[in-house]
């Protein structure tokens, strides 16, 4: 006799099974076993895969999504299609690789892949199995590929998502209108979604003098060991010889070329010859992996850093504002965060000094002291003191 059953599988997912039965027996009872196809997704970091972790813009995430091949007894035809969809905050880097047991299969001969930017902004992958049924059952099926942390990147605890489903064929008994995908009628099984989470952070700096007024025009620079960071300063702007803007000292950007004329208006300018290159989408090759980024106080007195992930950053101070003393230290900013599917607690500290949150960004104060500073040693100041007292010993000489 051949018989077939339904059963409920983990998740509330419906599978049918056949079943060969031979026997002579008057009462004989079948289980049938709810072996349903699954799929997970995990973040690889190193040795370790993870459902959460931190990034800051640029970094890329390495994703492994994992399978196997189910028990296909009874099919002569089976879909296995992936459904994939990156938040508006990750962009797919197209260097996916997909292995079934030992093969390492090849694009558009054993699956095609369809990249769809949707209209949300998110992104949808899909991976269609060309002629699954030749493979063997138990075989582990991988798929490899990155996405990069865009400048969309969502700074709140919903974190950029990226989640995987699988569509798989569910009834021997019936094979379905389409090839190697399903029509809309055909009858398919549909797992649970796998999801995993990237998170990032931010500072928010408020530049102030002693009696908490906002300053502006003070520049700072960010650097951070090893990280891709982002500095956002209303717009994003990059160095290129190509480059049609210039840095004003208040911190915005003009197409208005230097008029050469330094007693005019270039001394209103950051540089006079450096140009920038106005960048709308946030890639590997917009920043290095050893940060160097400059920006200017807006007129609020805010300057923000967004979309830092973990690790220890330095902000100094280059120019301060006109009639107040530039600071001498560095501000060191440790990011420490434990990211979970539920949320990322962030640990964020200026020294020893935790940072509260404002918005979606740690904020912090410099404050700047109005007046003059002393010369410091080595500075111009005490170039004056070397030049007048050489003058007062050569006039002790001419007098004795």
């Amino acid at each position: 006799y051949l018989v077939t059953g339904t059963a409920t599988a983990p998740d509330n997912q419906t599978v049918t099974a056949a079943c060969s039965l031979t026997t002579v027996k008057p009462k004989v009872e079948i289980d049938v076993k709810a072996d349903a196809p699954s799929v997970d997704k995990k973040i690889v970091e190193g040795n370790n895969k993870v459902a959460a972790n931190t990034a800051s813009i640029g970094d890329a995430v390495n994703y492994e999504i994992t399978s196997k091949v189910p028990n296909m007894k009874g099919y002569t035809k089976y879909y296995f299609v992936m459904h994939d969809t990156l938040s508006k905050g990750l962009t797919f880097n197209e260097d996916m690789t997909i292995t079934v047991g030992s093969k390492t299969l090849t694009k558009d001969t054993d699956y095609t892949l369809t990249v769809t930017k949707n209209e949300d902004g998110t992104t949808s992958l899909k991976i269609v199995f060309k002629n699954f049924i030749q493979y063997t059952n138990g075989d582990a099926i991988t798929v490899k590929y990155s996405a990069t942390l865009n400048q969309d990147a969502d700074l709140t605890q919903t974190g950029n998502t990226n989640e995987v489903t699988l569509v798989y064929s569910n009834n021997p008994n019936q094979e379905g209108a389409g090839v190697d995908e399903p029509n809309p009628n055909d009858p398919v099984g549909k797992t649970p979604k796998s999801v995993t989470k990237t998170y990032a952070t931010g500072l928010k700096l408020t530049k102030q003098d002693g009696n908490r007024n906002k300053l502006t025009g003070a520049k700072f620079e960010i650097k951070g060991e090893g990280m891709k960071v982002v500095l956002v300063n209303k717009e994003m702007y990059k160095p290129s010889e190509s480059g049609t803007y210039y840095m004003l000292k208040d911190g915005t950007f003009t197409t208005t070329a230097p008029s050469g004329d330094v007693n005019w208006n270039d001394d209103k300018y950051d540089s006079t010859t450096t140009k920038y290159e106005k960048v709308t989408v946030v890639t590997k090759e917009t920043m290095p992996a050893q940060i160097n980024a400059t920006g200017y106080v807006a007129g609020n007195g805010v300057l923000t850093f967004e979309g830092l992930g973990e690790g220890t950053y330095t902000i100094t101070e280059l120019v301060a504002p006109n009639g107040y003393n530039l600071l001498k230290d560095e501000i060191t900013i440790n990011i420490n965060a434990n990211a979970t599917l539920n949320g990322c607690i962030w640990t964020v500290k200026k020294g020893e000094n935790a940072l509260a949150v404002d918005g979606n960004l740690y904020a912090f104060t410099v404050v700047n002291q109005a007046g003059t500073e002393l010369p410091s040693t080595g500075g111009i100041g005490t170039t004056v003191f070397y030049v007048v007292g050489g003058l007062l010993v050569a006039v002790a000489v001419v007098l004795l």
